[in-house]
């Protein structure tokens, strides 16, 4: 056979391979690029006769590698995005050991060795028995639109839940209040040698106890200056008046 696309080879009987076309070499007038043509030339000979017929081959291209052609799933909505095919219905046994990505990985047929990446979307629950799924998500290179397939797990011996420790940041005392005293901690600090701060904190509190004693001494000075003036107003108003009332009087016996 002349003239087969790269990748191809015929061994007498049958043509293999998986053809070689670049992103821009198929015919976009076929669908938007989906397919492209090739001309062959099928040769064979018989005692001194060599017979040759001239064929179209039509490749049609495979984006989302499932192996499938795209033109085959336009009506279907598939054609840019990964379908995936299970090897069977199986469920994956679970015996107190978690499966892996690649035991996933290997329930899915039309999985391709290299051009798609396979994510786990949903964790299944492996602490309890029963039934239990995964759900896998497959991004295939060059395409937006992710795939998506569920396969089923019978947890016969549950794992436990590992708990993730939390790590407690280093705070700076700085930008925290002491709960108790409303009091800014002004040294430099961590959570952990908050405690060792306590007595710098009631020292702090006596402060200012005594600064509101000296502050109630004051106001108690300030309003006995007050009234002592306000008494000794009150005393002259009274005398002026005896005393206009005592020139009245004077003027009243003239």
């Amino acid at each position: 056979i002349e003239n087969l696309p790269k990748g191809l080879s015929f061994n007498g009987s049958e043509i293999q391979g998986t053809p070689e076309i670049a992103a821009d070499e198929w015919d976009p007038k076929y669908f938007n690029g989906l397919h492209k043509e090739f001309t062959i030339k099928i040769k064979a000979k018989k005692k001194d006769v060599v017979f040759v017929r001239t064929l179209k081959l039509m490749i049609r291209r495979d984006r989302d590698f499932d192996g499938v052609a795209d033109y085959n799933e336009i009506e279907s909505g598939k054609h840019d995005i990964f379908d995936a095919r299970l090897v069977n219905y199986e469920p994956i046994k679970v015996d107190g050991i978690a499966p892996t990505v690649d035991e996933y990985k290997a329930k899915i047929k039309n999985l391709p060795e290299t051009g798609v990446t396979v994510k786990i979307l949903k964790e299944p629950d492996l602490s309890v028995v029963g039934e239990t799924t995964v759900k896998l998500g497959i991004e295939v290179d060059g395409l937006t639109r992710v795939g998506e397939v569920t396969i089923k797990i019978i947890v016969n011996k549950p794992i436990k839940k590992q708990v993730k420790e939390t790590q407690v940041p280093n705070v700076p005392a700085t930008t925290k209040m002491n709960d108790n005293t409303n009091v800014p901690v002004k040294k430099e600090s961590t959570i952990e040698n908050v405690k060792k701060e306590e007595p710098a904190v009631e020292e702090t509190k006596g402060e200012e106890l005594q600064k509101q004693e000296i502050e109630v001494e004051e106001l108690q000075k300030q309003k006995t200056e007050v009234e002592e003036l306000q008494e000794q107003e009150t005393k002259e108003t009274v005398l002026k008046e005896q005393t206009q009332q005592e020139k009245k009087g004077d003027e009243a016996q003239k």
